[in-house]
């Protein structure tokens, strides 16, 4: 049986962040870090998330799981979410896990996958990134979550008076009940940010795409922005986009690509 630490650390002064750590029984081959998704779609991620921690476990990975201050189990409430400063608990929480000795990979869906690039731009620690459908393009991330609410709204009769709040002077905008101060917002619509010239080698960025996915422009327009600084490998599987569905569609076929991307990485040829 694998063996599992919980904790609730002060990553930064201030700044608590809820970390899984889980150790497999078999001989460690490495170390994988996972990136949450956002809003809405974080939940209906949660399924191959659970999925792929399983398998890797059972192949000999240790996993490390967080989540954003202001998400899940870490401190903060759904004001205090600010990705900018996410980035930097994210950086010192890698430093710490990083071992020359081995790889440390980063696997991030949606949100997460365009996260933990910017991350891995910033700080240079993932020997590998594992992407699955990355947004792309925040505006354009930002504007399809909008349309998701008013329709849900419109559907359902729900009535609105709008969707901006103000509280203690600050102004958040909801997104079904996930509330994204200005700044986050600003982080956001920001991706992808150009990185200029990056001090660290450039590490590998494998994605992963969905055939049956209407994202194909946001995702491609994103392989030619990590391909300005990184290697890309590209693999495109089966399947209906889960992040984006209420039903279970399955994640079999994408399963099966990120444990490959992630066991290659072994491989020095790759």
């Amino acid at each position: 049986m694998e063996f599992e630490k919980f904790r609730l650390e002060e990553i930064r002064p201030g700044r608590w962040i809820w970390i899984q750590e889980t150790l497999p029984v078999v001989p460690h081959k490495g170390n994988v870090m996972f990136f949450n998704p956002l809003l809405d779609e974080r939940k209906r991620s949660a399924g191959i998330q659970a999925s792929v921690e399983r398998a890797l476990l059972d192949q000999g990975w240790r996993i490390i799981r967080w989540d954003y201050v202001g998400t899940g189990d870490s401190g903060g409430t759904g004001l205090e979410f600010d990705p900018e400063e996410s980035l930097k608990d994210g950086g010192v929480l890698g430093r710490q896990i990083l071992d020359k000795n081995d790889p440390l990979i980063a696997f991030g869906i949606r949100w997460g996958a365009d996260f933990a690039l910017t991350l891995d731009q910033e700080y240079g620690i993932f020997s590998r990134l594992v992407l699955v459908e990355p947004v792309g393009n925040g505006k354009r991330f930002l504007m399809g979550q909008r349309l998701r609410r008013d329709a849900f709204e419109k559907i359902h009769r729900i009535p609105s008076d709008g969707h901006q709040m103000n509280i203690n002077g600050h102004t958040y905008e909801d997104f079904q009940g996930f509330p994204l101060s200005e700044r986050a917002i600003q982080f956001i619509e920001s991706l992808p940010r150009d990185p200029g010239s990056l001090s660290q080698p450039s590490s590998l960025v494998h994605i992963i795409k969905l055939t049956q996915a209407r994202t194909h422009r946001a995702v491609n327009q994103f392989v030619e922005f990590a391909g300005k600084h990184h290697p890309v490998l590209q693999t495109e599987v089966g399947g209906e986009p889960f992040w984006d569905s209420l039903t279970n569609p399955g994640f079999d076929e994408t399963q099966m690509a990120v444990l490959q991307a992630v066991h290659t990485s072994l491989d020095p040829k790759q």
